[in-house]
């Protein structure tokens, strides 16, 4: 359960927005990469995608082995059941690490992206449509979804954010229910015990965006941070990316992780906390046990 102190006094009127001091101990390392994007963990390094080397990239120990070449604009990476996935601009494909090779899986698509492993079925999302694999043929679902944005799983089924209505959908035994409509627009998820968390972007002026809860009946609109992306959880505390800074809230003031950084993706592994520094060209890291 995490808790908050509310710096708001009505649901979505925050008085008061404040950081403490920048982290000292945020570090960054293997700065040869160009623009990488997703991160995952993997036998103790990391696999980053990077869109400019046109590469998967193993990182370990400081040293970064490229393991998949020559791909037009590599971007997501998953992993299940041990095995390696990830997309380009047109397919996605399996990844062999150990014999610095891919086979692609499905191709002729159009920049899929949020993949995900469900039931042992492929999800993902591509020009506007969920979309699934099964045996050997790609197909649509749930066509009343209205551009879907992010897939995650949560209480044994997957729930989706639709920025077409500002939905947040529950897709279970193939059918996809409504159950919120949220008041922004929903971005990025992630789950925390009992809790789904989302990322939202407001339109309206001078609104920059929500930190949402929703514990399987209702929304809370917990803080308003500018334009937030990337969301994680660790130890009670709430971890959002939002524009070139990572920060991290428990209770006011909240403490800003890194500043100056472009957010491609995060991760924690072993209480630190790693990110693709898409515009820097590298890695960034902290370690979340210390503060």
């Amino acid at each position: 359960m995490i808790l908050f102190i509310l710096a708001c006094g009505s649901d979505q009127n925050l008085d008061v927005w404040t950081w403490g001091e920048e982290h000292p101990t945020t570090e960054y390392s293997y700065e040869d990469l160009q623009k990488p994007l997703a991160l995952i963990p993997y036998q103790g390094g990391m696999l980053v995608s990077d869109e400019s080397l046109q590469s998967i990239v193993f990182l370990q120990d400081g040293e970064q082995t490229i393991v998949a070449e020559t791909l037009p604009s590599p971007s997501e990476i998953i992993i299940h059941n041990d095995s390696v996935y990830f997309t380009t601009e047109s397919t996605i494909e399996q990844l062999f690490v150990e014999d610095n090779s891919s086979t692609t899986i499905i191709d002729g698509l159009v920049s899929p992206k949020r993949i995900i492993m469900h039931n042992e079925l492929l999800f993902w999302i591509e020009e506007g449509s969920l979309y699934y694999w099964d045996d050997g043929q790609f197909l649509a679902i749930c066509s009343e979804l209205s551009t879907p944005y992010d897939i995650i799983e949560w209480k044994d089924s997957l729930w989706i954010t639709t920025q077409g209505d500002n939905g947040l959908w529950n897709l279970e035994n193939d059918e996809c229910t409504l159950m919120e409509t949220l008041d922004d627009i929903p971005h990025r998820m992630t789950v925390d015990d009992d809790t789904l968390w989302i990322t939202t972007r407001s339109f309206r002026w001078p609104y920059g965006g929500w930190i949402v809860s929703y514990d399987g009946e209702t929304t809370k609109h917990i803080e308003s941070p500018p334009e937030p992306e990337h969301i994680t959880t660790w130890n009670g505390h709430v971890i959002w990316s939002s524009k070139q800074s990572i920060t991290s809230y428990e209770q006011i003031p909240y403490s800003m992780l890194a500043a100056q950084t472009t957010v491609g993706d995060m991760l924690i592994h072993d209480d630190v906390l790693y990110w693709s520094d898409l515009h820097g060209g590298r890695i960034g890291s902290i370690i979340l046990a210390e503060q």
